[in-house]
């Protein structure tokens, strides 16, 4: 990447490849921003996506690429349409596609519950036609779920279903350079609620991987609810791999489901691709005759109550983009522009600007709700320069599943994002609203420097946080955080501090369980001593270094992990992985899944290491980066890890026979081969 990518920005008028003007920035995401933006001639509207200049690398540029290719073979009414694809100065990549007006599939299951089987189909036919061509054309979609099933409106005011985010599709027609997979065997890419057990092994996803997903997604628009959802990320994966699919019922009790559906979606559902349907053809065909039989009008949801809350938090899954749009029956002529993005749909929505286009619409909409005082104080914000807003939190505004958090923030820059677990982002600028989930994070954009910001938002919203502290004295922070009566997990990045005085303010946050240290600089006891650390529930270090000492060791920081009496998962990664460290680790009696990875490729996880682990009563799931493991370890997977379920490891100095006797050993539990992980240092710190 060249330091002038760094420096590109893209803005409202700019002209990009020539022929499209950018009118409106609709959202962006970890990998791309998407605009509105109009052929300079034609004068045509279309969604613009643009890879971000600071994301390019072969890697990210080749599955940008593959998803605009992916798209272009597949011209079909339910998948979103591509037009054009080019590259913009100093070699951006962007390409043009419709834009849709509409709402997924996960925000209709959100604003009416489960569905009756009669509406399932009229989704879900369109849907197995989509993927059907998508197979044909040699196109493994490899992220079916609802948010990505757009229902669209049409000139006949009918709605009509869109397949969209291809982008982290599998084309399995391509040869040379371009065959070398994008998500290469040993990589998760997905979400997890949907993932098919092939995919989470890191073996080739085919048609029937889709399949999976596509039963997941049925099984979540039925019920209310997707079939697996662990207390973790990892523990989803696990389920996916070793729980039997419950039934509809079973999650719906309130629900009415025939035999004949609760086995069809059984049968999408089995961990064998051998034992699912073969082909989407099949899948449609038998959800037709379902529907067509005596008694489907009254099968399914309807607008009942599941046993299970909606789908619960996630950790961080990489998705990629789409544009959308939504209609309220009092604003018929406003678009809420959509955006599937990194982690899922991100809604921006600007009363503000809407009065400014429609007044005498927004009027007559005042006058038909009545006074609110929540639109009164958006309305006497709009004239006040944003310099001068005193409160970023506006309040709350509905009940159930249709309220809403919103907030002014200032006009002119985005100080952050707001995010949640259900795929869902949320700039951070200007007049915005969120739903009101029961997880609902805010990562403050490091360019905004001042935390102080933070006390302008409400202290009850917000159950995560992920920021880069400007300042080494955490005093100012720790006592506004100390206000956020819901703040469960917390992410400090690019951190440094030198003092174990100041580091240690973080115990006066006494609620949090999770806690992620990622690229930071902190007292070499600093972690030790911290009086949260007994109470964490999970804890991730990531390319952390003692100050003022010469070692990347973490031994002293995690000397006294033992006393953790409830941390669940453990995720070490570049670090300095010792025989001392893994003693520490092995300790700890409730760690039920471990991950770990070295910072070099000397200090390693060896034989003893791996019998040390072995004797931790509670691990269930363990991923290993890089070791230099014999043969000899077989014997530790056979007389010990008795509640192992699943393991990644790397054996690349094994023979074929002893990598058999291992598979063999674990022939009704999970086990990946994996390469070697590596690590790139820059000066004294990871890469």
């Amino acid at each position: 990447m060249t330091s002038e990518n760094r420096t590109i920005t893209y803005k409202v008028g700019d002209i990009i490849g020539s022929d499209y003007c950018l009118l409106e920035k609709l959202g962006e995401g970890g990998m791309g921003m998407v605009f509105r933006a109009k052929h300079m001639i034609m004068e045509s509207i279309y969604a613009l996506k643009i890879l971000r200049p600071e994301q390019i690398t072969t890697a990210t540029w080749m599955r940008f690429q593959a998803e605009a290719k992916a798209l272009s073979k597949l011209s079909h009414p339910n998948v979103v349409q591509i037009y054009n694809m080019g590259i913009d100065r100093a070699g951006v990549p962007f390409y043009v596609m419709e834009l849709l007006s509409g709402r997924s599939l996960a925000d209709e299951i959100a604003a009416k519950g489960p569905l009756s089987l009669k509406r399932a189909a009229e989704i879900f036919l369109p849907v197995c036609s989509a993927l059907a061509f998508s197979h044909k054309h040699g196109i493994i979609h490899r992220d079916i779920k609802p948010s990505n099933m757009m229902l669209v409106e049409s000139h006949q005011n009918t709605p009509t279903v869109k397949l969209v985010d291809f982008g982290i599709a599998k084309t399995q027609h391509l040869t040379g350079f371009e065959g070398q997979s994008l998500t290469t065997t040993g990589e998760i890419f997905g979400t997890p609620y949907y993932l098919s057990p092939e995919c989470i092994s890191g073996k080739s996803a085919d048609a029937r991987s889709d399949i999976y997903s596509l039963g997941c997604a049925i099984f979540e628009t039925l019920t209310g609810a997707p079939p697996f959802q662990g207390k973790s990320m990892l523990h989803t994966l696990m389920m996916h791999q070793n729980v039997s699919a419950p039934t509809l019922k079973s999650v719906n009790p309130n629900g009415v489901y025939s035999q004949e559906v609760e086995v069809f979606v059984a049968r999408l559902l089995a961990k064998d691709p051998d034992d699912r349907f073969q082909n989407i053809d099949a899948v449609a065909e038998r959800l037709n005759q379902l529907c067509v039989s005596d008694g489907a009008q009254g099968q399914g949801g309807g607008n009942t109550t599941t046993n299970r809350q909606p789908r619960a938090p996630e950790e961080d899954f990489s998705t990629t983009t789409i544009v959308t749009g939504t209609n309220s029956p009092w604003r018929r002529n406003l678009i809420i522009a959509t955006v599937l993005l990194l982690t899922g749909t991100t809604a921006i929505i600007s009363l503000c600007q809407y009065r400014a286009s429609q007044p005498s619409k927004y009027n007559k909409m005042n006058t038909d709700l009545g006074a609110h005082p929540l639109l009164d104080a958006m309305k006497n914000l709009e004239s006040d320069p944003a310099e001068g807003i005193q409160k970023f939190s506006l309040g709350k505004r509905g009940q159930g599943a249709s309220a809403r958090y919103y907030y002014r923030f200032p006009s002119r820059r985005s100080i952050g994002l707001i995010f949640n677990y259900f795929g869902q982002e949320f700039n951070a600028q200007g007049n915005t609203s969120a739903p009101a989930t029961d997880r609902l994070g805010f990562r403050l954009n490091p360019d905004t420097g001042d935390t102080e910001v933070l006390a302008k938002l409400n202290v009850d919203e917000f159950t995560d946080l992920r920021l880069t502290p400007q300042d080494t004295n955490l005093e100012r922070l720790v006592t506004i955080l100390s206000g956020w009566t819901r703040l469960k997990h917390l992410h400090l990045e690019t951190y440094y501090c030198n003092s174990e005085t100041d580091f240690s303010r973080l115990s006066r946050l006494k609620n949090i369980d999770d806690l992620i240290l990622s690229n930071c600089d902190i007292p070499p006891n600093g972690l030790a001593n911290l009086k949260l650390l007994p109470d964490l529930q999970n804890l991730t270090l990531e390319k952390i270094r003692a100050v003022n000492s010469k070692s990347r060791n973490i031994d002293d920081m995690l000397s006294n992990i033992s006393n953790c009496r409830r941390l669940s998962t453990l995720k070490l990664e570049n670090v300095m992985i010792t025989h001392e460290l893994t003693e520490s680790i092995s300790k700890c009696k409730s760690i039920n899944g471990l991950i770990l990875t070295s910072g070099n490729e000397t200090d390693v996880l060896d034989d003893r290491d791996l019998e040390l682990l072995s004797t931790m009563p509670a691990l269930e799931a363990l991923d290993i980066g890089n070791a230099h493991l014999s043969p000899r370890s077989i014997g530790l997977f056979k007389n010990a890890f008795k509640r192992l379920k699943l393991l990644r490891l790397p054996t690349q100095l094994w023979s074929a026979a002893d990598k058999r006797k291992l598979t063999q050993l674990f022939a009704q539990r999970q086990f990946v081969f994996t390469a070697p992980k590596k690590t790139i240092y820059f000066g004294d710190h990871f890469k």
